[in-house]
């Protein structure tokens, strides 16, 4: 059934291709451009049209990682080598080295964190600290789970990550 909005034919590159410009834009632009979006493409696409209908409008923590992940590469690697690293430590049990990397966790979760809000500051948003704090567990989540990593350096996060054993 070619309308049928769970049909598989769709190539799962063309909603990426889709999500990857939505959750690139603007907070406040996001839901027009879905919307728009998905009102081009059910001509054409009935199936694509209803995912990209479907895509979440992200948390305001969210958007934040994902601006930091995609305008500021640098420091996202950076907080994601301190994680593969304290991971490396925790597998190790050398408790020199985890005293040290989680306090490197600690002073570079913050500082990325001031980056995160300087340039949502840049884009026109303002960062509360209870939304800091959220950008912050993001990152932190990122550093204690390799999953949580890939989403933060995906740029398609939808809602802050926390983690729990930190």
């Amino acid at each position: 059934m070619p309308d049928d909005p769970t049909d598989e034919s769709t190539d799962p590159s063309d909603l990426l291709a889709v999500a990857d410009e939505l959750y690139g834009l603007p907070l406040a632009e996001f839901t027009p451009a879905r919307d728009a979006h998905a009102k081009r493409l059910k001509g054409d696409d009935a199936g694509l049209a209803a995912q990209v209908k479907a895509l979440r409008k992200p948390a305001l923590a969210a958007w934040v990682v994902d601006l930091l992940a995609r305008r500021d590469v640098e420091q996202v690697q950076q907080v994601l080598d301190v994680g593969a690293a304290l991971r490396e430590a925790q597998a190790s049990m050398s408790a020199t080295e985890l005293r040290e990397l989680t306090r490197q966790r600690r002073q570079l979760t913050a500082a990325v964190t001031q980056r995160a809000r300087a340039l949502a500051s840049d884009a026109g948003v303002r960062v509360t600290p209870a939304v800091a704090d959220q950008v912050e567990a993001t990152l932190t989540a990122a550093m204690v789970d390799e999953r949580c990593a890939q989403a933060v350096r995906s740029g398609l996060l939808v809602t802050p990550l926390a983690a729990t054993g930190v």
